[in-house]
């Protein structure tokens, strides 16, 4: 089901020939987004923070480029998250060869932990409105169901993020999928405050999700996270992403993608629910 949020894009062949769809010859060719997910050594999150502002101002003058966020997790500030929206897929494989994407990796490169996470992803459903929403929190969600319902889990996601956007503490949902894993989904959504992620997590269009996707859901050893960030960027081009305090990340079982529990590796006051980043944090 929901899936852990950091990325290197995946090689494995597309599940849709399998059920009867005729997958493109390069399947990520209709990618237009891209999310990536990294971890750093404590001793470099300062400057692995300004390299992302770098990034970032670069980046949204790039042709085609649409948003660019650079994200932090809360109560792990060694976690950090870009997420990215292009125009076409000959824009965002373009800037990725670009000067600055290089200057960002070798930065990256020279910082990491552990293995980047990096995935192209295409967009299904209505896309989000033209300019960022504004807001509070970030909230990055992998959700992933057993390839015979990924038609049905689909449709949940979209009817979803309809009744979502509907929401008055809600300011930009979008719902993309790995084009060559297509049972592998991602949210992405943008609340007011932490009181609007409540409320979402008990309106009746989030039960009705919660109990038509579950039995779609992957149960397998692959855990899942829904996780909430704050900007790392300061003084950017307005966007959404310089306004969001927080990303906090959650545990999630598999058959329930909205009902929380803690990740031991996570502070208790991270948990629960998307929250501030504790002070002291770098950036802050």
């Amino acid at each position: 089901m929901l899936r852990a949020l950091l990325a290197v894009v995946s090689l494995l062949l597309p599940l849709a020939p399998a059920f009867g769809q005729t997958a493109p010859a390069n399947p990520t060719a209709t990618a237009t987004v891209r999310v990536a997910y990294f971890e750093v050594a404590a001793a470099d999150i300062n400057r692995v923070s300004a390299a992302l502002k770098d990034y970032r101002q670069a980046a949204m003058r790039a042709p085609g480029a649409l948003r660019v966020e650079a994200l932090q997790q809360i109560g792990r500030p060694t976690h950090f998250a870009i997420y990215e929206i292009w125009r076409d897929n000959g824009s965002m494989r373009a800037h990725a060869a670009a000067a600055d994407s290089k200057k960002l990796d070798a930065a990256i490169q020279a910082a990491r932990v552990s293995p980047t996470d990096d995935r192209a992803l295409s967009i299904i459903g209505p896309a989000s409105a033209t300019v960022p929403g504004t807001g509070g929190t970030y909230v990055l969600t992998h959700a992933d169901s057993v390839p015979p319902s990924r038609d049905a889990a689909e449709a949940a996601l979209k009817e979803l993020a309809t009744k979502t956007r509907q929401e008055p503490g809600n300011t930009d949902i979008q719902i993309t999928v790995q084009p060559n894993r297509n049972n592998h989904f991602f949210i992405f959504e943008v609340w007011k405050d932490e009181k609007a992620v409540d409320a979402h997590a008990v309106a009746d269009h989030t039960k009705k999700f919660r109990d038509t996707f579950g039995p779609f859901s992957a149960r397998s050893s692959t855990n899942g996270s829904t996780r909430a960030f704050r900007s790392r960027v300061r003084n950017a081009p307005a966007s959404a992403a310089s306004r969001h305090p927080a990303y906090v990340r959650r545990r999630v079982p598999p058959s329930d993608p909205f009902h929380a529990q803690a990740d031991p590796a996570v502070t208790p006051a991270a948990c629960g629910a998307p929250c501030r980043a504790p002070p002291g944090t770098p950036g802050t």
